[in-house]
């Protein structure tokens, strides 16, 4: 009730119902949400109950019954709608930053509660989220910068933070990459690539619009001495912000261990060495062949990016938030429990009689040491005509790597076009326009010793 009343406090007396429904409209018939069945339908329940003026109906447990059909809701322990609220209010805010950018009618859900905000542009809520003012302005494609906060780090792991990251800034100053996020193409970018890589890679290249490579950077909530626990929320805030205890107990790994950690702060500067050299590999052969490629991390990708642009995202489904909403529904990766904050497993939905249907990481039974890991390269029509993705992802980082260093090569390349080409009558082949193939890498002291084809399926 105390919800209703607030929203009710500030409803725009200016707007009227039917304004209210066409900007709905507007909004769910987006390019924004065209991709996630699930936020529309929950925009459009608190939207429509605001409206009719039921504000008072608008509970976490109606959402949580009513839109998503949990018969057996319980939110003391089901983050279901909390963890969605935080997506839909990305997704709003996405929106308006670009196709919504001169909108009249602002829709809002304040952090806190589910009722909707309905203002005119220019007229600003003290409740609100974030000022709807500043959204255009928001997730801007400049490297931002790294706000320390309260967060200190011993002497040691602070050198070996900087140590680390100046190997990644040299490696990849020396494929071409051009400080903070860009590859610019050179007329003396040395030999061409094979012409089998070039048959996969220079479908990604040819209008004004470059490739972007999107690589995964993890979120985790880290505490003065560097210990961190796996963040699963997806709001996101400038390094080092304080999260309060009680917003930090639904969105950890393991609330167990959240008691013993003492204040905790937001991080989300952690990258894989494994994107890191597929980032590299890419960018080799995008400079072959003369072009020049966008680098972004993955949560400042946004659906305009996916629209405007080819996208190779690095990384699996959980730590790419766009990447669940548009891979195909063949091979996929999911987890041994049901959820967590790591893919366990590679499956395949569609098997035949000859193939497996998952794929498990190999550990060595005494220690547990990792001997193989299982990836996916994926080649699939975009949101937008004529746009593709790509996705180069492993369950884990040497898998990502396996992957870009597969279909980057002539080798890779070639078992692709004989497992699952197009013959010619020259004995040689082409690549189908989109595909799906399964990898084993085969692992050694943490480092890739040699992938496998394992099987593949043709898409559309």
């Amino acid at each position: 009730m105390q919800e209703a009343s607030r929203s009710l406090q500030f409803a725009d007396e200016s707007l009227g119902c039917d304004e209210k429904r066409r900007q709905l409209e507007r909004i769910l018939g987006s390019q924004a949400f065209l991709t996630s069945r699930q936020l529309r339908r929950f925009l459009k329940f608190v939207a429509n109950t605001a409206i009719e003026g039921r504000a008072e109906d608008i509970k976490e447990y109606t959402i949580g019954t009513d839109v998503f059909g949990r018969a057996h809701f319980d939110p003391r322990v089901d983050t279901l709608v909390r963890t969605q609220a935080c997506r839909l209010r990305l997704r709003l805010k996405d929106y308006y930053r670009v196709e919504g950018v001169s909108d009249d009618v602002l829709i809002d859900i304040p952090k806190g509660h589910y009722v909707p905000h309905f203002t005119r542009r220019g007229r600003s809520d003290p409740t609100a989220s974030q000022p709807l003012k500043a959204l255009a302005a928001s997730d801007k494609p400049e490297l931002e910068k790294v706000r320390t906060g309260s967060v200190v780090l011993p002497p040691r792991r602070r050198l070996l933070l900087i140590l680390a990251g100046a190997v990644i800034i040299f490696g990849l100053l020396a494929v071409g990459l051009r400080w903070p996020w860009r590859v610019v193409s050179s007329s003396r970018a040395g030999a061409a690539p094979d012409r089998l890589v070039a048959q996969l890679w220079s479908g990604f290249v040819g209008d004004q619009a470059p490739p972007i490579i999107s690589y995964s950077n993890l979120t985790s909530l880290m505490n003065s001495v560097g210990d961190r626990l796996r963040y699963r929320g997806l709001d996101t805030m400038p390094v080092g912000t304080k999260v309060p205890m009680p917003l930090a107990d639904p969105v950890v790994s393991d609330r167990r261990l959240l008691k013993y950690m003492g204040p905790v702060f937001f991080d989300d500067t952690i990258t894989g060495t494994g994107e890191v050299m597929a980032a590299a590999s890419l960018a080799r052969v995008f400079t072959q062949l003369g072009t020049q490629v966008l680098v972004k991390r993955s949560l400042l990708l946004s659906p305009a990016d996916l629209k405007l642009h080819d996208v190779i995202f690095l990384g699996s489904p959980p730590v790419n938030r766009l990447l669940g909403e548009t891979a195909p529904d063949g091979i996929v990766f999911a987890f041994v429990g049901g959820t967590g904050s790591s893919p366990e497993m590679i499956v395949n939905r569609h098997p035949n009689p000859s193939e497996s249907a998952n794929y498990m990481v190999e550990r060595d039974i005494r220690s547990g040491a990792l001997l193989a890991d299982y990836a996916v390269v994926s080649v699939m029509p975009g949101i937008a005509p004529n746009r593709k993705i790509a996705v180069l992802a492993g369950i884990n980082t040497q898998g990502t790597q396996a992957a870009a260093d597969f279909s980057t090569s002539a080798s890779g390349i070639a078992q692709i076009i004989h497992h699952l080409g197009v013959k010619a009558a020259n004995g040689g082949g082409t690549l189908p326009h989109y595909f799906q193939v399964v990898l084993r890498v085969r692992i050694a002291e943490g480092d890739v010793l040699g992938v496998q084809y394992v099987t593949g399926r043709v898409i559309g």
